[in-house]
């Protein structure tokens, strides 16, 4: 009884801990594609305007 107990405590903390590595990683990652989408946008931009000569973002 009381082993069984123990194992499903420590199942349930594994569980909280991976949830929380899941969440981090999911955080980071959406942010990472937020700045990846804008980066890119931005340096898109840059280069179109380069192309006709301009030195500004048009």
């Amino acid at each position: 009884m009381l082993s069984s107990l123990k194992i499903s405590i420590e199942f349930c903390l594994v569980n909280q801990a991976l949830w929380q590595m899941f969440k981090i990683i999911f955080y980071y990652s959406f942010v990472l594609v937020i700045l990846d989408y804008v980066f890119l946008r931005l340096n898109v931009c840059d280069l179109s305007c380069r192309m006709k000569g301009q030195g500004y973002c048009c």
